[in-house]
């Protein structure tokens, strides 16, 4: 007798079944599935959450990467800026000593 994780064929509660027998019994909705397609339900399901995991992963990562190019680009300008402000302020302060 081997317990194995498996999912409800019926009510998709996550389960604990005998994988000798044939057929078992949901403890939660007292209905009856094939071992077989319960087990292979609980791992289609678990590959498919991994699948949106990494997806959602992936779009972080990105997300985060475009935050970072536009904060850079802000340095970038205000860089720019500064560099206007001091080049006006050192040709006025030339024009005055003139």
């Amino acid at each position: 007798m081997a317990q194995v994780n498996a999912k409800c064929t019926n009510c998709g509660e996550n389960i604990i079944i005998d994988d000798n027998k044939e057929a078992n019994i949901c403890p939660n909705c007292k209905e009856a599935f094939i071992t077989e397609k319960a087990i292979k339900l609980l791992n289609e399901n678990t590959y498919k959450d991994k699948q949106v995991l990494a997806v959602k992963k992936r779009h972080i990562w990105k997300s985060l990467g475009k935050g970072l190019l536009m904060v850079l680009e802000c340095i970038g300008y205000l860089f720019y800026v500064l560099f206007f402000i001091w080049l006006f302020v050192d040709i006025t302060d030339d024009l005055k000593k003139k």
